[in-house]
C-alpha cells in the first residue's frame, strides 16, 4: 500500500497548485519530488526506479530555467552572497583533488551531486522571490508532512504493531523524519487553528520512525519555540530533559559493540593526520576507510565494521593510517583470492560494501581538510549575520529560522545529509529571507 502513496499524493499536488499558484509549477513540483522521488526506489515490477529518474529530470529542467532567467535579468554571480557561498564550497572540493590518489568514480559522483544540488538551490533561491511565495512553498510543506504523518497513522494502525519504525516508502526512516522536520518547524510557528493539534500530529509521525537524531532535533524545536513566547521554565524544562535523552542515548550507544559511530571519528582522524589541508578527496570516505584502520582501532571495531574490512582485503590487507603501520587482515568470506580496494569499481553490481561517516561535519574535516573546515566557518558566519538582519524586523522569521537550521543540523551530527538539497535549502533560509525583505523595500 505504501508504494501507491506517490501515486495518489502527485495527483493531490497538483490540486493544491490549482489553489495556490503564486510559484510557478516547477518550484512547487521540485519539492513534491525531495517528498516522493528523490528516495523514493520502488519499481512496481519493472528494472528502473523511475521516480529517481523523474527527480533528476525534474533537477535538469530547473538548471535549465536557472539558466534562462540568469541571461533574461542579467544577474551575476558575484553579487549574491548565495551563488558566492557554493562556489566556494565546489572551490573546496575541486582543491581536495590536489595530491590525493583518488577513487576517481567516486569522486566525479560525489561532485556531480553536488553540482545538481547546487542547481537546484539557486533555481529556489532566485524564484522565490517575494515573502508571499516563501510562505505559499512552507504551507505545501507542512501539507505534505500532515498527510504523512495521518498515513503514519494508518501504517501503525493497520499493522498490529505500534513498535516498528515507520517509513512509509522511503528505503530509511530516518530520512522520512528528516523530510518532515521542516514543515513541524513551520507549523509550530504558525499559530492557526487547530495548529497545536497538528504539531502533535507531525511530532506522533516523526517520533514513530523511531529517528532518535530526528527526535533530538524535535526537542530543539519545541525548545526555540518556548524561548520565542518566553516561557522560560518550560525552556529549562525542555532543555533539561533533551540533556537527560541525549545522554541516556549515546551512554545506550556506547554500550553496543555493533555500533560503529564510536570508530568512526578515530579513523577520520587518521585521515586528518595523512592529509590535513584539503582532506582524503570528496566523496572518498565510503570507499577508502580501510586505509586508515590502525592496529588499534582494528582492535576496538566492532562486526560491523570488521564484516566490511574482512570483504576489502579478500586474503591478506594493508593499512595504510598514521606511521604506515601494517597488519594483516584474515579474510572470512572468500577462500584465498585477493582484491585490491584502489581497482574496486564503487558502481558495479559487485561493489565493495560501503561505509558512510554518519556525521557531516566529520565528512568535511576528512575529505575536504582544514580548507572544508574555513568554508564551514565562514557559511555560518553568514548565517549568524543574516539571521541578526532577521531579527531586526521579523522576530518570528527569526525563530523559524532557527528552528529549521538547528534540527537540520542536528540531524546531521548523525547522518549523512550534505547531498540533499533540502539540506542547503535550509541553510539558505535566511538569505531568501533577506533578499525578499530588501525587494519589498525596494
Amino acid at each position: 500500500m505504501a508504494d501507491l502513496i506517490p501515486l495518489f499524493l502527485f495527483p493531490w499536488f497538483l490540486y493544491f497548485y490549482k489553489a495556490n499558484s503564486l510559484n510557478n509549477f516547477l518550484t512547487g513540483l521540485i519539492f513534491v519530488s525531495f517528498f516522493i522521488f528523490s528516495t523514493n526506489y520502488t519499481h512496481y515490477g519493472f528494472d528502473i526506479s523511475f521516480f529517481r529518474y523523474l527527480h533528476r529530470l525534474i533537477g535538469v529542467i530547473a538548471g535549465i530555467f536557472l539558466f534562462i532567467y540568469i541571461l533574461r535579468y542579467k544577474r551575476s554571480f558575484l553579487k549574491e552572497q548565495v551563488p558566492i557561498i557554493m562556489v566556494v564550497f565546489f572551490s573546496a572540493i575541486l582543491l581536495s583533488f590536489i595530491g590525493n590518489d583518488l577513487n576517481l568514480k567516486s569522486y566525479l559522483h560525489y561532485a556531480r551531486n553536488y553540482i545538481f544540488i547546487s542547481t537546484i538551490v539557486l533555481y529556489l533561491y532566485f524564484y522565490i522571490d517575494n515573502k508571499n511565495k516563501f510562505e505559499e512553498i512552507f504551507k505545501l510543506i507542512v501539507s505534505i508532512t500532515l498527510i504523512f504523518s495521518l498515513l503514519m497513522v494508518l501504517e501503525k494502525s493497520f499493522s498490529g504493531s505500534w513498535a516498528y519504525r515507520s517509513a512509509l516508502f522511503y528505503p530509511n526512516p530516518n530520512y522520512l523524519a528528516y523530510a518532515m522536520l521542516p514543515g513541524l518547524a513551520f507549523q509550530v510557528f504558525y499559530i492557526e487553528k487547530y495548529s497545536w493539534l497538528k504539531s502533535i500530529l507531525i511530532i506522533f509521525g516523526i517520533v514513530s520512525t523511531s529517528s532518535i537524531s530526528a527526535i533530538i532535533a524535535v526537542m530543539f524545536i519545541i525548545f526555540t519555540f518556548l524561548i520565542y513566547k518566553k516561557y522560560y521554565f518550560l525552556t529549562i524544562s525542555i532543555l533539561i530533559l533533551a540533556l537527560i535523552f541525549s545522554s541516556f542515548t549515546i551512554l545506550k550507544k556506547s554500550n553496543h559493540l555493533s555500533d560503529a559511530r564510536l570508530i568512526i571519528p578515530k579513523i577520520v582522524f587518521n585521515m586528518v593526520k595523512e592529509s590535513p589541508i584539503n582532506g582524503i578527496g570528496y566523496g572518498q570516505f565510503v570507499t577508502k576507510f580501510p586505509l586508515y584502520v590502525d592496529k588499534e582501532i582494528y582492535a576496538q571495531a566492532p562486526s560491523e565494521i570488521l564484516d566490511l574490512l574482512s570483504k576489502y582485503y579478500y586474503q591478506f590487507g594493508y593499512s595504510a593510517s598514521v606511521g604506515f603501520t601494517k597488519f594483516k587482515v584474515v579474510d572470512l568470506y572468500h577462500d584465498g583470492n585477493r582484491a585490491s580496494l584502489e581497482r574496486s569499481n564503487p558502481y558495479s553490481s559487485t561493489r565493495a560494501p560501503e561505509k558512510m561517516t554518519h556525521n557531516d561535519l566529520l565528512t568535511i574535516i576528512s575529505e575536504l581538510g582544514l580548507i572544508g573546515l574555513i568554508v564551514a566557518v565562514f557559511l555560518f558566519y553568514r548565517i549568524y549575520v543574516q539571521l541578526k538582519k532577521i531579527l531586526v524586523f521579523n522576530r518570528q522569521y527569526y525563530f523559524i529560522s532557527v528552528s529549521m537550521i538547528g534540527s537540520s543540523l542536528v540531524f546531521s551530527l548523525f547522518h549523512n545529509n550534505l547531498t540533499s538539497f533540502m539540506f542547503w535549502f535550509i541553510i539558505f533560509i535566511p538569505f531568501i529571507i533577506i533578499r525578499n525583505y530588501e525587494n519589498y523595500l525596494e
